[in-house]
Order: structure tokens, then sequence, then C-alpha cells
């Protein structure tokens, strides 16, 4: 029986106002704060082990028949303000996330990849031996069959996929399918905008119906406002009751024995400020987002993708060179009014970020993310800029669009070899990012890190974390399979 069948016999029922009242006080075991990659993966292993768990998410439980049609209301409800916050710093990036159950591998393209071996050992160096190759390698077998995890098929790379993987054949790049984590996929392309046919294993239709089975509870629509602190203890939270339409319409109080955050790289650091918790040297800090630029091959035929995935296949020659990862990604059309997107294709390009950005004060929202693009990540965006145009040319491309302001198309391989000489400035990549991390990150030093090697904030012995933000460091491919182990290994010390 496979996964999909597995988890469509489990309903995953949630609550909600107005089923919860204002002014209720809910008390539970354990509390997980967020219901994407490492929430979920958290209330499974708990639930598992026995622990009363209770789930929320301040977005909502969506399925394909309540999305509609329309791309800018799928965006306005899945994706956090709308494409969520601009990155503040001399070129702004928009660093989009999920809010849903599920979180963002709710709107995620299901791409699942392990943290290469030379990540974790940098990982050991740095004290954290329990996050080694060979300790991480049960947690990331157990993910893929969970998520039924396997190399895009050749039916749905689409053209866009096979022309990044001939491109590259030609000029003898090591290049490989995506791996991604789909049963039955169509091949809709649009990933990004919640699933259609629900044939990408978000964690809303496999993690967390595990967890339900076993017990655990899961509330949608509330926004946690504050940790409440009891003697040195995480004893609760405060929370805000949101309608269908995201509208306030009351308050709520949870009391929990233990607590996991899990709110993501910006809430999980913003929750820990209103109580003045963590190292104030390292909450909020080292934010690393494996910044992402894209470069277009305009081509003479049409080479659309349909049906296909978004991304399909990747090009890792220059991983471990230069830390820059290329992949092939379709333009979503009604995404990109005005473009004849039928002759273009789509390559992103990834550079592994040795600087690190952090969470400034902010009135309004109370943190927001500050960033700028180290000149060392530039200068490997401009050469993953370069070899993509390399890329698309030996796939026959008669045009490539750099984005650079000196020479914005190239035609040939010497003006790509032109390319190369120039200097890139941030501005030219019109950066965005997809992969945020590090804001609490884990460390077997509390004069370095926000929470121990067993995600134990550092003085507070039953507040947890288990999200992107304990990351050490960017993992150099996308973060969601890593997470998620990262997050196992947090749940299984708790479950102790």
């Amino acid at each position: 029986m496979d996964a999909k069948t597995i988890c469509s016999r489990i309903v995953l029922e949630t609550t909600s106002y107005p089923e919860i009242e204002d002014g209720a006080l809910l008390e539970t075991d354990v509390l997980v704060i967020g219901s994407g990659a490492g929430g979920a993966v958290a209330a499974k292993i708990l639930a598992e082990a026995g622990r009363s768990v209770t789930v929320v998410e301040e977005g909502a439980l969506s399925s394909p028949k309540d999305l509609g049609d329309d791309p800018e209301a799928r965006i306005q409800k899945l994706w956090r303000s709308g494409v969520e916050t601009l990155a503040d710093g001399s070129v702004p990036i928009h660093i989009p996330t999920g809010r849903a159950v599920g979180g963002t591998t709710f709107i995620g393209c299901g791409s699942l990849m392990r943290t290469p071996s030379r990540v974790l050992d940098r990982w050991v160096d740095w004290g954290l031996d329990h996050l080694s190759a060979d300790q991480m390698a049960a947690e990331f077998i157990e993910i893929e069959e969970v998520l039924s995890v396997h190399p895009m098929g050749d039916a749905l790379i689409g053209r866009n996929g096979e022309l990044l993987r001939d491109g590259a054949k030609a000029l003898g790049f090591t290049s490989a399918p995506v791996p991604r984590s789909v049963v039955d996929c169509e091949g809709s392309g649009i990933c990004v905008l919640g699933c259609p046919t629900e044939a990408k294993q978000s964690v809303d239709l496999t993690y967390l119906p595990r967890a339900r089975l076993n017990g655990a509870k899961v509330i949608e629509r509330v926004r946690i406002d504050s940790l409440l602190m009891d003697s040195g203890r995480a004893g609760g939270v405060r929370g805000t009751l949101l309608d269908a339409n995201g509208r306030e319409r009351g308050a709520v109080k949870f009391t929990a024995n233990d607590i996991v955050l899990a709110a993501g790289y910006l809430h999980t650091p913003k929750l820990m400020a209103t109580a003045d918790l963590g190292n104030p040297e390292h909450v909020g800090r080292h934010l690393q987002i494996h910044p992402c630029a894209g470069v277009v091959g305009v081509f003479e035929d049409d080479v659309s993708s349909a049906p296909a995935a978004v991304q399909t296949w990747y090009v890792d020659h220059f991983a471990e060179s230069h830390g820059v990862l290329i992949e092939a990604t379709s333009l979503i059309p009604e995404m990109s009014p005005g473009l004849d997107t039928s002759r273009m294709a789509y390559v992103a390009v990834f550079a592994a970020d040795t600087g690190e950005g952090d969470l400034i004060a902010d009135g309004e929202s109370g943190l927001r993310p500050r960033y700028e693009i180290h000149p060392d990540d530039v200068t490997a965006l401009g050469f993953g800029v370069f070899q993509s145009a390399r890329i698309l040319l030996a796939a026959g491309a008669r045009a490539v669009l750099t984005g650079h302001k000196e020479m914005p198309k190239v035609t040939s391989f010497a003006e790509a070899e032109a390319l190369s000489q120039l200097r890139w400035e941030p501005a030219y990549f019109k950066p965005v990012s997809f992969h945020p991390v590090g804001t609490a990150r884990m460390g077997a030093d509390p004069e370095v890190s926000v929470v121990d090697t067993g995600g134990r904030v550092w003085g507070i012995p039953n507040l947890r974390v288990a999200d992107a933000s304990i990351l050490p460091c960017c993992p150099e491919v996308n973060p969601q399979e890593t997470i998620m182990a990262v997050a196992a290994k947090v749940a299984r010390s708790a479950a102790q």
C-alpha cells in the first residue's frame, strides 16, 4: 500500500474558531507551534512516543477545492503577507514562506535533497556529532519513505528540464533529476500555489495525519503572540483566534508541560523575543538565505514545459568548488503577465552563502529580516549565471537574458566569456530567497548558539526549537529534508 493510500484513510481533522471560543484556556502535554516541515515531524514522533500533542497553526487547512483557479488569490491565501517580508538592505529580497497547515511544504516544489556530507562534516567539526552523515542516514531514509521521495521521471521532466540536462551533458557537467516527494504527479506545474491534485506529499498529507492517528490534535487559524514563563520554565503561550478571512476573533491561552517552537526562521525568534529568551548575541542573528538569481534562455521554438513539475533537473557540477547549484525551474504563465513564456527556459542559480544577515526591530511586526549579499556570494552568483548561460547556449538558446546591466543579453559563447569578466552588483540579480535558516542556531557551546544539541533553548529545560532557525548554516541544497531530519533528532531527544 503506497503512502498516498495510507494517508487518504487518515482524515486530518482540525479545530478552530468558532469551536474554540474567545477567552478559552486549553491544556496539553506538548504544544507544537507551527505545522510545517519541522513542527509536523516533531508532532508525529512525540505522538508516537505516547505524548499528548497539540499543534497550533496560524494558517488554514486547505484542499484543492478550497483554493480556486486564480493564482493571485492563492498567493494571498497561502503565502505569508502575499510574498512575505522584504529583507532590508541595499537590495530588497523577497522571502516567501507558507501560511497554511503544512507550512511552506504546502507551497514548496516538493523537491527533497539530503544534506551534503560536506555540510554535515562541518557541523560535526562544530561539536554536533549527532548530525554526522552516519547519524542522519536513518532519518533521511524514514523521511523519504514517508514522503515517497524518488527521482523525477522522464515523463514529467518537461522541455525546460531536458534543455538543462542536454546543455549540461554537452559541456561535461554533472547533473541529475530532482528527487521529489510526489505520488501520481500529473505535472500541473503550479506546485508553489498548492498542488491541485494533492500529489505532492506535503506534511499536511503525511506527517500530520500520522500524528493524529496517534492522538495529536491540530488547531488551525491561531496566531501565537507571546510566550509565558513560569519560574524559569516555559509555562504556555497567548494567542489570537482568527476566522476564515484572517480577522481577529478573540484571545486564547495554552498551557503545556513542554513547548516546541516550529514557527520558522522569522517567527520563532520573534516569539523568543517576547520573553527575552535565548542568548541575545545570537537570537535573530546568523540569518542565511541561500540567495537565488534567475537566468532565462530564449529559444526559436516552443519550449513550454507542461505537463511537468516546477523543478525537474539540477546541475551540481559546481556545488563543491563554488557553492553553486543550478536548477531548471518552470515559469508559471499566469504569474508572468506580458511574457511569451512559451519560448523561454528558466534556470535558477543558488549560492551557498558565506555572509549572514539578522533580524532587526520593527515597530509594526516586531522583527524583520536584514540581509546584504556578501561580496563572495555576489561573485558565486555571477559565476552561476555565467555557467547557466553556457548551458543554455549549448542547449540551443538563441539568446540568454542575464540581468547584468552592461550585458543583459548574450548570444554566443564568446559573449558569455565576456560576461564572466564583468563585475556584478547584487541588484543585477533581482535576488529572491526560498531557503532562510539559522536565526536560532544549534550548537554545543551556549556562548555561540541559541539551542543545545537536543534543540533545548539554553537554560530553559522544557522549551525546544525544531525548525529552519536551528540549522547551523545554509545546507547548500533545498533545506526541507535537512529541517525534517534535524527536527526528528530534536523530537527523539524530547521523547526520551
